[in-house]
């Protein structure tokens, strides 16, 4: 029986470089936490991995705020900090699937 034709290989060079194809090298989860706890926690995990992991992928597991006594504020209390006191550790960012959570590429070093 023969065969269909075979599409070549995709290089990896040429393969993008998605939030959402790369596996983080590093993940916080937050469940459980206070907002207060969380602002040194987030410092600290991305201060962390910018100067071990620049230019990865990083996971922040906020949850989805499901099993909150009251409004979800994890979620939006860590968006808040990547995109203003953290914006310079972070090259992009993209809610994890499921949306508990961020997917952070942090910046590269210069």
């Amino acid at each position: 029986m023969p065969m269909g034709k075979r599409r070549p290989a995709t290089p990896l060079a040429s393969t993008p470089r998605t939030l959402h194809g790369a596996f983080p090298v590093a993940s916080l989860d937050l469940h459980g936490r206070t907002a207060r706890e969380v602002r040194s926690a987030v410092f600290g995990f991305l201060q962390r991995e910018a100067a071990v992991n620049a230019g990865d992928v990083v996971e922040i597991v906020t949850g989805r705020g499901t099993n909150s006594e009251g409004a979800p504020v994890l979620f939006g209390l860590v968006r808040a900090l990547l995109e203003d006191d953290l914006a310079h550790l972070v090259d992009e960012m993209s809610l994890n699937r499921g949306a508990g959570g961020w997917l952070v590429r942090l910046r590269p070093r210069e």
